[in-house]
């Protein structure tokens, strides 16, 4: 089974820069006219990682439906869609689970076949896979006084079509993003221990 390591395979996915034009080989991709936001729906995290999965077109409309606290704190439970040329391009989905199964009870993750997926590895110990234009990632919690087990978070390229693999740069884009992600969730929901294996 091919096994991705995360952010080594950075330096060679195409990057698009941001706040520029551009062009592609790909077929039907001509150029990228918008300027990339400068974050993935409130995350922070290096423009280099979330452009490289982010289609060509004239412009970007970021639709953010994370539900944000009076606390400052970002609701577990979340949705945030970017549409490009007024079609929907990145869905990001973070829901908690109770469970206790990991992916194995995430249905977004089932309906596309676990066995049909590779394995990210992560320093973290979280569980993370990828196909070629969807990846999640479960992370444990440590304390919960809702009672959740875990965190599933995904990225899905609504705009990818036909054969095209992205799975390279999704396995780079994932684990820093959820870092950053999980941080802001509150720790009466979720308490995660980076190190913490699932």
């Amino acid at each position: 089974m091919k096994k991705f390591g995360t952010l080594s395979l950075l330096a060679g996915s195409v990057a698009l820069l941001s706040s520029c034009s551009t062009t592609s080989e790909e077929p039907g991709r001509d150029s990228i006219n918008y300027t990339i936001p400068p974050s993935l729906c409130g995350t922070e995290i290096s423009q280099d990682l979330y452009s490289a999965v982010l289609p060509l077109g004239d412009s970007i409309d970021v639709e953010d439906r994370s539900r944000e606290r009076s606390d400052g704190y970002t609701s577990p439970v979340g949705n945030c869609f970017l549409h490009v040329d007024g079609s929907t391009a990145l869905t990001l989905h973070s829901i908690p689970s109770e469970d206790g199964i990991g992916l194995a009870g995430y249905h977004d993750a089932l309906t596309r076949g676990i066995e049909e997926s590779e394995e990210i590895e992560t320093d973290d110990g979280w569980e993370a896979r990828v196909w070629p234009n969807f990846v999640a990632v479960h992370v444990n919690c440590t304390s919960s006084e809702r009672n959740y087990t875990g965190i599933n978070l995904s990225i899905r390229l609504d705009w990818l079509t036909g054969e095209q693999d992205y799975s390279e740069p999704l396995a780079d884009l994932i684990i820093p993003y959820t870092e950053k992600r999980i941080a802001d969730l509150p720790p009466d929901s979720c308490a995660v221990d980076e190190k913490a294996v699932p």
